[in-house]
């Protein structure tokens, strides 16, 4: 049978089998296919970039097999994705950039691969995400860019943030964010935009936050 050719497909779940072989590049035809879930297989090959044809798809999940090479470039077609699991395979080279074309995207796992490279710049406004900004963004040592303006985020700035000493850019407007800005703000010597509108902050300004003498920022 040739999965391409079963066109009403909405949903594939294989998972926990012992499917070997590459992934069907025909299944790129399935136009209206919402969920393709081949986790804990034994699949090999490249990830096909037919896959972003799949315009429909929520949750796409291929962790735990043998799969190598890169995430396509085309999965940033992928904008009603909801989910993506690719972890515990063998994938490597750097992340696409079209990933910041997934604004609906809610979770993302792809740890236990090869991925290299650095992520200089974290793009995820105006989505929906809630909750705290994550602490581990401080582990992120290159980046200069992050932006998370436009969501439904709560909570302080975690101080780790300020880690990431290469900040040129942070665009946290239009959440729900709230408590006293972090003094250690004032670390981030590269930093040339802090746009913190339309928040809940209170408390006074850090004296600290002025060292960072290339800054314009935005606090109403």
């Amino acid at each position: 049978m040739e999965i391409g050719n079963c066109s009403n497909l909405q949903m594939i779940d294989f998972f926990g089998n012992h499917f070997s072989g590459e992934i069907p590049v025909t299944i790129g035809r399935l136009k209206g296919l919402n969920l393709l879930h081949l986790r804990q297989n034994e699949l090999v090959g490249h990830i096909p970039a037919a896959l972003g044809n799949c315009h429909q798809l929520t949750i796409l999940d291929l962790a735990d097999n043998g799969l190598s090479g890169g995430i396509p470039v085309t999965f940033g077609f992928l904008q009603a994705l909801e989910q993506l699991m690719l972890y515990n395979n063998s994938l490597e080279g750097n992340l696409p950039d079209s990933l910041a074309n997934l604004r609906n995207l809610t979770r993302i796992n792809l740890s236990k691969n090869r991925f290299n490279g650095s992520i200089a710049a974290l793009r995820l406004g105006n989505n929906q995400f809630t909750g705290n900004i994550p602490w581990t963004l401080g582990k992120i040592r290159e980046l200069s860019l992050l932006d998370l303006s436009g969501n439904l985020l709560t909570g302080p700035i975690p101080p780790q943030l300020m880690l990431c000493k290469k900040l040129t850019h942070i665009d946290l407007n239009n959440n729900l964010l709230s408590g006293p800005l972090p003094s250690s703000l004032g670390n981030l010597k590269q930093l040339g935009e802090l746009k913190l509108s339309s928040n809940q902050f209170s408390g006074s300004l850090p004296p600290e936050l002025f060292n960072c003498s290339k800054a314009v920022g935005a606090f109403s």
